[in-house]
């Protein structure tokens, strides 16, 4: 009998292993999205099911999280009722699945690994965020001459120079961005709370290595999220004085961060730009034609399988050719949502952001306040969760921070 336990011991400590593995390999490739890595999300379930019953995990922790998730799904499936192009409408809650699987992996993960792995995991995520960064110079000097380089940068503003020669060569710069924001948060977080003088020496060079190259996208969003998260750590910093001197130094401090950001970044140009035309920004005429189709079905929308069909007829009488040519979606997660789902959908959504970040706000939980800001700002310029790299993000980091990281702080 003893053997018998022995033998069941040993294998539920291996299948924790590879559970961990999973993880690891998962933070790794994260950067280098692409839809194969969903294929990595089939064995890891099948591999927490079998942790799950051998240990006797109960679920109701995660139910709540959980079901917010599935209502807004539950909406999305019903959808498919008044959709004619069912193929984009699967294939998009193919897309969205890692949503209603992730809570559960974390949970799972969160019973079985030590909080110093927990930590290493947050190591791995960086370290795939570095490979990124140095794959994506390696890929620059291939493709360009140093002299082109040189040449354009000096006629050129930094941002429209990475633009030009495709600085990120596998994600978009706006999702790459919020996957560096988000490990600026986390490499924050680990300095103002760790004593070691080793994490300090090593978590400062990513750290400038990614706020350097946040610069250099110049992605709106990703300009917008780092001024919360600086002014979040700022207001955070100057609590310890009286207000006397807390209230001035943050509104000082503030008006210089703004005005950076309109003197050196795109931020600038664009409004610039917008004050000549508004469709010298590709992002207004896509919003103006989804609030336009919103309006004309508001309530359930047209589909998951159709709104983007709608989208681009509304572009093609809107003249915005460029648009329906790349059939351009929303960039706007919460329009892109209302076109297909009304204001069901829409509530849904907020319903799944809302809580979690009220719940931080209540409980005092920074990290799980500042991924929802950045997941929330994003969603304003891009519609995350219609791109693999988006979903498994959101998917991932909110529940991580939800569920594994809320026993261990």
């Amino acid at each position: 009998m003893q053997n018998i336990l022995k033998s069941k011991f040993l294998t539920q400590n291996s299948l924790e292993s590879i559970n961990y593995l999973m993880a690891i390999i998962f933070c790794l490739i994260l950067p280098f999205n692409n839809r194969y890595i969903t294929y990595l999300i089939i064995p890891w379930t099948v591999i927490s099911i079998v942790i799950a019953i051998l240990k006797k995990i109960k679920f109701r922790e995660i139910f709540i999280q959980s079901l917010y998730y599935m209502i807004f799904l539950t909406v999305t499936v019903l959808s498919l009722v008044y959709s004619d192009n069912l193929k984009y409408g699967f294939k998009s809650l193919e897309t969205m699945i890692s949503l209603i699987i992730m809570p559960f992996l974390m949970l799972v993960l969160k019973i079985t690994i030590s909080k110093e792995r927990i930590s290493y995991l947050i190591d791995v995520y960086i370290a795939g965020l570095l490979i990124y960064i140095v794959f994506s110079f390696i890929v620059l000097f291939v493709r360009w001459d140093i002299v082109d380089i040189t040449s354009y940068i000096k006629t050129n503003t930094i941002t429209s120079t990475s633009s030009y020669l495709h600085l990120s060569p596998v994600l978009q710069k706006s999702y790459i961005s919020m996957y560096l924001v988000w490990a600026i948060v986390l490499i924050i977080d680990r300095l103002t709370n760790s004593k070691r003088s080793r994490h300090i020496l090593f978590s400062i060079v990513p750290l400038a290595i990614f706020f350097l190259f946040v610069f250099a996208l110049g992605s709106r969003a990703a300009m917008i999220t780092l001024l919360v998260v600086i002014i979040f750590y700022l207001w955070k910093f100057l609590k310890r004085f009286s207000y006397w001197i807390a209230i001035p130094g943050a509104f000082v401090f503030l008006l210089m961060l703004i005005a950076g950001l309109f003197k050196f970044t795109r931020i600038g140009e664009t409004v610039k730009a917008l004050e000549v035309d508004s469709r010298n920004d590709k992002r207004i005429p896509q919003w103006i034609s989804a609030v336009q189709i919103v309006r004309k079905a508001p309530v359930f929308g047209y589909g998951v399988g159709d709104g983007l069909d709608e989208l681009v007829r509304q572009y093609e009488k809107n003249g915005f050719e460029e648009d329906v040519t790349l059939r351009s979606n929303a960039h706007n997660q919460f329009l892109e949502t209302a076109t297909q789902t009304g204001i069901f959908g829409g509530l849904s959504l907020l319903l799944t952001l809302l809580i979690p970040l009220l719940n931080s706000i209540r409980q005092k939980k920074e990290l799980l306040f500042l991924i929802v800001s950045i997941i929330i700002i994003n969603m304003m310029f891009e519609s995350l969760l219609v791109r693999i790299a988006g979903v498994l993000f959101i998917a991932f980091w909110m529940n991580f921070v939800s569920i594994v990281e809320r026993d261990q702080e």
